[in-house]
C-alpha cells in the first residue's frame, strides 16, 4: 500500500577527515618510528653478536682435535689444523687463530679472533671479538676462558667483557 505522505530523499553529507586531523596522525606515527628505530637497531646488533660468539664457539672442537693431534689450530681448510671455520664468515670479515707459543713446556694463550664484517649496523661494524683458551701443562690447565670484544656494553653477548682483542690476557 502506497502512503501519502511524501518521500524524503534524505542524503546524509560525508565527511572525511580535515588535514589538520591527518597531520597530527602522521606526526605520532613519525615520533614512534623516531623511537621504535633506534631500539630495532640494537636489537639488531645484539642479535649478530650473539650470532657471531656462536660462530666462533663451533671452532672450539675443531681447535681442540688440532692441538690433541699437535698440530696448529687453523683457519685454511688446507691445513691439518683445520678448526672447521673459515677465513671468513657471515659476520667475520677474516678469522684467525691468535697464539703466544704452543710449545707444551709454555703456557700461553690461544684463540679464535674475529673483525666483525661490514655487512652489519654501524654499531656492530670495525668491531672485534676473540674467544680464548690457556694452553700448556704446567700445571697442565686447558680451558677456555671467554670471550672479549670491543663492542659497546649493550652490545655484548652474555659472558663477553669488553678488551683489547689482540691481546692474550685471561678475561
Amino acid at each position: 500500500m502506497k502512503s501519502n505522505t511524501p518521500q524524503r530523499n534524505v542524503k546524509r553529507k560525508t565527511r572525511g577527515f580535515t588535514l589538520v586531523e591527518l597531520m597530527i596522525v602522521v606526526a605520532i606515527i613519525a615520533v614512534l618510528a623516531a623511537i621504535a628505530l633506534p631500539l630495532y637497531q640494537d636489537y639488531v646488533t645484539r642479535a649478530q653478536a650473539v650470532a657471531l660468539r656462536a660462530e666462533l664457539a663451533t671452532g672450539k672442537t675443531g681447535f681442540e682435535l688440532a692441538e690433541s693431534r699437535g698440530v696448529a689450530p687453523s683457519v685454511n681448510p688446507e691445513d691439518p689444523g683445520f678448526i672447521g671455520i673459515g677465513k671468513s664468515t657471515r659476520y667475520c670479515k677474516s678469522v684467525s687463530i691468535t697464539h703466544n707459543g704452543f710449545d707444551p713446556p709454555n703456557r700461553g694463550y690461544a684463540g679464535i679472533q674475529c673483525d666483525l664484517t661490514q655487512g652489519g649496523t654501524d654499531s656492530f661494524n670495525g668491531n672485534s671479538m676473540w674467544i680464548s683458551r690457556q694452553t700448556g701443562n704446567a700445571p697442565p690447565i686447558e680451558s677456555w676462558l671467554g670471550c672479549r670484544t670491543s663492542l659497546a656494553p649493550r652490545f655484548r653477548p652474555k659472558g663477553c667483557i669488553w678488551g683489547p682483542v689482540a691481546s692474550p690476557q685471561p678475561p
